[in-house]
């Protein structure tokens, strides 16, 4: 309604290891404390404190406060206690939380997160406790990429190994982990790039690790193995020249709008692949032969047989390094080289010291515009 706010601090108490959270309603009728809670504040994790939260529900009838695993839901017309839950029953002890939206005939619905697990959880009436619906799972530690199957029915993500999750919205296991490969099986280093084949029906993928390993995957679901690999796994053959050693140069994958084939960026070199009778075809890009070039990002077109990538090249007359980016029609798994951006007035910059990427860091084919859209570091 715009006319109300909660806030909520902590107070620490002089020379002790304890304080108090205070947590107060404000309107145009002034002030009215809703929580005066004693707290530890222990040396070894002061912010301890401060993981809480408050949330309104969406017609403000409600107000929510997570404070010490406990989820406490307030009516916010006489301030009464209407619901307390505790979700230690599932090994969580909630940080964070927020009201859905409220829909008509339908109970309230929360979300709480923990800092690794989000959880939604629906209120039941009659105030005695919540019904769990779906629980969302992060990486341990990072997640570099993400990519949709054609169906939206699946995500596959890229970490420290590779993560397939349920992401059909009609699934009683909807954001649940299906899959998770074993860490060094094949990948031995943490992934770079996952993709799933954009084809309807198709669910194939391929991963791409730090030092540029490939892998090709069948997704089968409903078989006893549901990840297959296709192929042997396709080493990265290319290495830092000695005029780009300080550079990190992309490890990328992108498969083509028809699902034949599959652009990569090993070690920054560029590459067309296919997969025939179960076996991987490298096709090599032609660039200009005074040119070396090590790509950081590439793009297809969605319309055309168009395939671009950007990054930086040094050209071997002149000793220069220079922002580089390159256009190839890839009609047939047959590429040419089209088109090229190297003009002094489209260049990005390649004297960014305290950066590891260069040049074009970023790259994309505009198809409503017909235009090629590139980012850098500068």
């Amino acid at each position: 309604d715009r006319r109300r706010f909660a806030t909520s601090e902590v107070s620490l108490l002089k020379g002790k290891k304890s304080g108090q959270l205070n947590v107060v309603i404000w309107s145009n009728d002034g002030t009215r404390p809703l929580l005066r809670h004693p707290i530890d504040i222990p040396d070894n994790d002061k912010e301890l404190a401060f993981r809480h939260d408050v949330s309104w529900s969406s017609d403000g009838r409600e107000l929510m406060l997570i404070q010490d695993g406990i989820i406490a839901i307030f009516d916010t017309s006489e301030w009464k206690l209407l619901r307390k839950l505790k979700s230690d029953e599932r090994d969580t002890r909630p940080v964070r939380g927020a009201f859905a939206p409220s829909v008509e005939g339908h109970p309230d619905r929360v979300a709480t997160f923990d800092g690794r697990v989000m959880h939604l959880w629906d209120l039941l009436q009659d105030g005695t406790s919540g019904v769990h619906v779906a629980e969302f799972r992060s990486h341990a530690r990072y997640a570099i990429a993400a990519s949709y199957s054609s169906d939206e029915e699946y995500v596959a993500t890229a970490s420290e190994t590779l993560r397939i999750f349920d992401a059909d919205e009609k699934s009683p296991n909807h954001g649940s982990t299906l899959f998770r490969l074993p860490v060094g099986d094949p990948h031995g280093s943490p992934l770079a790039d996952v993709v799933f084949s954009p084809v309807p029906g198709d669910l194939r993928l391929a991963t791409i690790d730090q030092q540029g390993l490939l892998a090709f995957w069948q997704w089968a679901p409903d078989s006893p193995k549901p990840l297959v690999q296709l192929c042997d796994a396709v080493s990265n053959p290319f290495h830092a020249p000695d005029w780009a050693s300080d550079l990190e140069s992309g490890n990328v994958a992108a498969w083509s709008p028809d699902g034949k084939s599959l652009a990569t960026l090993q070690s920054g070199v560029i590459s067309l692949w296919t997969l025939e009778n179960g076996v991987p075809r490298r096709i090599e890009l032609p660039v200009p032969k005074e040119l070396q070039c090590r790509f950081n990002q590439l793009h297809f077109s969605e319309t055309k047989p168009l395939l671009t990538a950007g990054g930086v090249a040094w050209n071997e007359d002149s000793g220069e390094t220079l922002s580089f980016g390159a256009v190839w029609d890839v009609t047939n798994q047959n590429p040419r080289l089209i088109a090229k951006i190297d003009k002094s007035d489209r260049m990005h910059s390649v004297e960014m010291q305290s950066s590891q990427r260069k040049g074009i860091t970023a790259i994309a084919i505009d198809d409503r515009q017909n235009e090629i859209v590139t980012g850098g570091v500068d």
